[in-house]
């Protein structure tokens, strides 16, 4: 998923540098896609953030695995398994990294709306300023 997503806004973005090139002479066109590009932006850094906490999460898996390793259970019927010290950090990591996939994902959504509808971001920051 990760990859995918990396993959749809880095080639949005591309395509769309490209087809913007054609604007370059053109302010108040180019000012209509500002916030498309801001979305795919938003979409590649909440890829990255996601990829990280799926980082953290499988590096403190690996490391309870590590921990829970007890060689002297092999010859000792009185040893048994170690501890795991990293319970609620997994949990907390494990859905981050889902929330932040998620919302990348839905800023496919968020970009497909502002390059049809350029202009309403604007319009909302002044209707509330």
């Amino acid at each position: 998923m990760i990859g995918s997503l990396l993959i749809i806004h880095g080639g949005a973005l591309f395509g769309l540098f490209t087809f913007l090139s054609d604007l370059a002479g053109k302010p108040e066109a180019l000012a209509q896609y500002q916030w498309t590009v801001w979305w795919f932006v938003a979409g590649i850094i909440l890829t990255l953030l996601s990829g990280m906490m799926a980082w953290f999460n499988w590096s403190m898996h690996s490391d309870d695995y590590d921990n829970l390793a007890n060689k002297a259970m092999l010859w000792d019927p009185e040893q048994w398994v170690g501890s795991t010290p990293h319970n609620g950090a997994i949990n907390i990591t494990h859905h981050l990294a889902i929330a932040f996939g998620l919302m990348s994902a839905l800023c496919i959504v968020g970009c497909a709306y502002s390059t049809l509808n350029g202009k309403w971001v604007p319009q909302v920051v002044s209707a509330i300023v």
